[in-house]
């Protein structure tokens, strides 16, 4: 069973690419250490599946920060909140929640003018949430900006009712 994961574990590709055979190496060594906890090869399975769940969680973070990159907004906030539901633990999180500041309030600027105040309050929440999760942020001070443009464009919108 432990050379049968493992061989799935040698087929396992890079993260960019195809994850199928990464996800039945994980079912496998999960397989093995449930069927075989006294097993010599227990904690090497472990080290393993370690391994190839933090690839997955590396094509996801890519993944999430494409959808950012390339405009599509809504995929990449909703690609933002699956990364941090999937992997709470994750070092990639603090850099995800800050690109769904960013990418929150691009939707905003972009957003038909009934929206716009709806969505600026949304930046205003993530940055008040994010600055409590990550005070010590290197994107803080960049946060902070859409922050403070968010709370102007809220009182601008709120001059016009």
């Amino acid at each position: 069973q432990f050379m049968y994961a493992y061989s799935l574990y040698q087929s396992s590709p890079v993260y960019n690419l195809d994850q199928t055979s990464t996800k039945e190496a994980i079912a496998a060594f999960q397989i093995f250490i449930n069927r075989n906890q006294g097993s010599k090869y227990v904690t090497e399975a472990n080290q393993i599946l370690g391994e190839l769940q933090v690839k997955l969680e590396t094509k996801d973070y890519h993944s999430a920060k494409l959808y950012h990159k390339i405009g599509i907004l809504m995929s990449a906030i909703t690609a933002f909140d699956n990364f941090a539901i999937n992997y709470p633990d994750s070092n990639f999180n603090q850099e995800l929640q800050y690109l769904k500041i960013e990418s929150t309030f691009q939707m905003a600027q972009q957003s038909i003018p009934s929206k716009k105040e709806s969505r600026y309050r949304d930046v205003v929440e993530l940055y008040e949430e994010y600055i409590e999760d990550y005070p010590e942020s290197s994107w803080i001070t960049s946060a902070g900006k859409y922050y403070d443009q968010s709370l102007n464009q809220i009182e601008k919108l709120e001059k016009l009712i």
